[in-house]
């Protein structure tokens, strides 16, 4: 099984970045990103191991936005969660941030242990989703797979007692 162990940090401000370093560094791998470009191609090589990405909106303008709207960044983004880092959590940011598929939205300036545990609990919420998932794909194959046995078995019984209408059955 992979470990995802390793968070995702992407935001323009430097010090937003050696405060989230500061505050998970302990408890996880971190990556880098300063903008969204970056985020986007450490997302594509290290999707196995992250367990979620941090992503500061301050100081995003429209075209960060529409980046992150391309259907291929879309659904990449859907397989990590997202936690929007925000310096407020007005109705505005809270329906931009959940717009773009965000999991959670945390301001600065939350208590860093309560937002440790809030990290972790998304993450732990997630992994538990995904292997939910694998499970009812493992119960939909293994349904399919006895359907089709049974009607198999019916097929052969109904042409061994008559040749004639078996045929055509």
């Amino acid at each position: 099984m992979v470990n995802h162990d390793t968070l995702l940090i992407c935001s323009h401000f430097r010090e937003n970045r050696q405060e989230l370093r500061r505050v998970f560094s302990d408890t996880f791998n971190l990556l880098e990103s300063g903008d969204i470009r970056q985020l986007i191609l450490l997302l594509n090589q290290n999707l196995s191991c992250i367990a979620a990405v941090l992503l500061d909106i301050s100081g995003w303008d429209s075209r960060d936005v529409q980046w992150l709207r391309r259907p291929e960044h879309t659904g990449l983004l859907q397989k990590v969660p997202v936690i929007v880092l925000s310096e407020t959590d007005s109705p505005e940011i809270l329906n931009r941030a959940f717009g773009l598929g965000a999991a959670d939205v945390i301001p600065f300036g939350y208590d860093p242990y309560a937002m440790l545990h809030r990290v972790q609990n998304i993450i732990d919420l997630h992994l538990h989703k995904q292997h939910l998932e694998t499970l009812v794909d493992e119960q939909k194959r293994l349904l399919r797979h006895t359907s089709d046995t049974l009607v198999d078995a019916l097929s052969s019984i109904i042409e061994y007692r008559s040749v004639e209408s078996g045929q055509h059955i």
